[in-house]
């Protein structure tokens, strides 16, 4: 009996010795895993990340446009190179590179943009510039080819009116009282088969709550962002539209 007495507490301490090994594996694994969470955490907030990037791409655009207002190749190239210089530095302080370039041969060439929503041939060819519309004056200026037919839609909420253009039209321009000769406020001003053509155009006008705007374009600009870091080196180029 006393034989048996002493196997049995020979083998509940050999238990109990592998339930504290077993338990120290896992305790050990999980402090692992949470020390591996933390310092991911840490990397990863001091990296560069896509809404970094989605901000610095617009503060690009914001900054190529109100260039573009200073209406010289010459002026638009100062102020970038100062916003370079500038924005350079900012993120130098939290250990980023940065850098800007640009290309201005569009502008240089006189290479107007397609009358789609973002400029490029292969953009959205039928979108809309503006609703609810009170009055406009509409300048439009068409470059030859015109490979097809390319519409000014103007429409409201029972009718529309298209002005059609089958032929380049240099500098027409239509006046709000052309429009209210054929349709009422308020109403949209959309383009139709812009990827048809390319030029340039300005609408001016005002909405129906009063509130004036301005949606205009001349060309599309390359800007590039370089950017660089710890973990990530790559070069972004951005489509931008002028003046708007």
């Amino acid at each position: 009996m006393k034989g048996i007495i002493k196997n049995q507490g020979a083998q509940f301490m050999i238990l109990a010795g592998f339930i504290i090994a077993v338990g120290l594996v896992i305790t050990t694994i999980i402090l692992n895993s949470i020390i591996f969470e933390v310092n991911i955490t840490i990397g990863g907030g001091s990296e560069f990340s896509k809404y970094d990037m989605i901000n610095l791409v617009q503060i690009t655009k914001d900054e190529f446009r109100s260039a573009y207002n200073n209406s010289s190749i010459d002026s638009f190239n100062r102020q970038l190179d100062s916003f370079n210089g500038d924005i350079s530095k900012i993120y130098a302080l939290h250990g980023e590179g940065i850098k800007i370039g640009w290309d201005t041969s569009n502008w240089n060439s006189n290479s107007y943009t397609y009358f789609t929503d973002n400029g490029l041939s292969g953009g959205k060819t039928n979108w809309t510039l503006v609703e609810n519309v009170n009055n406009s004056d509409i300048t439009i200026n068409i470059i030859p080819p015109l490979s097809s037919s390319f519409i000014i839609n103007i429409t409201n909420a029972t009718k529309y009116w298209n002005i059609n253009f089958t032929t380049p039209t240099p500098g027409v321009t239509i006046i709000n009282t052309q429009i209210m000769n054929h349709i009422s406020p308020p109403y949209s001003i959309s383009f139709i088969n812009g990827s048809n053509a390319n030029g340039n155009y300005s609408i001016n006008g005002a909405t129906m709550n009063g509130k004036n705007f301005t949606r205009a374009r001349d060309y599309v600009l390359n800007g590039t962002v370089s950017f660089f870091m710890s973990r990530v080196r790559t070069n972004l180029t951005i489509p931008i539209t002028v003046p708007w």
